[in-house]
């Protein structure tokens, strides 16, 4: 990414999902955020921004995320969203869900 300056916004999601893993919500949230405003129907970031809100209880922020993600996606819930994302490692998958039910999505 340093080295071109044309990478695709794919890139910045990966790299702030990343961070969202291992726990750093500060490097992740301005990635995906910037994800998210790049690729306005990448559902992936507009919901992972969500949890990253969440997590670090910025509430304005939350709210509005979830309400982006239920326009462009009404039929939301955490539980179909766990099965089409196929988190293998448990630990990731709970960082996830708990931070899209702190969010306040439907289960």
């Amino acid at each position: 990414m340093r080295l071109d300056p044309l990478y695709s916004p794919r890139f910045t999601y990966l790299l702030g999902k990343g961070y969202f893993f291992i726990g750093d919500y500060e490097k992740a949230k301005g990635l995906i955020r910037r994800a998210a405003i790049q690729m306005p129907d990448h559902r992936p970031s507009h919901v992972l921004y969500a949890a990253v809100a969440a997590n670090m209880e910025h509430v304005e922020e939350t709210g509005a995320a979830v309400a982006e993600v239920l326009g462009i996606y009404p039929e939301f819930a955490i539980s179909s969203w766990m099965k089409f994302m196929r988190i293998s490692n448990p630990e990731y998958a709970e960082r996830l869900s708990s931070g899209l039910r702190k969010a306040g999505f439907p289960e």
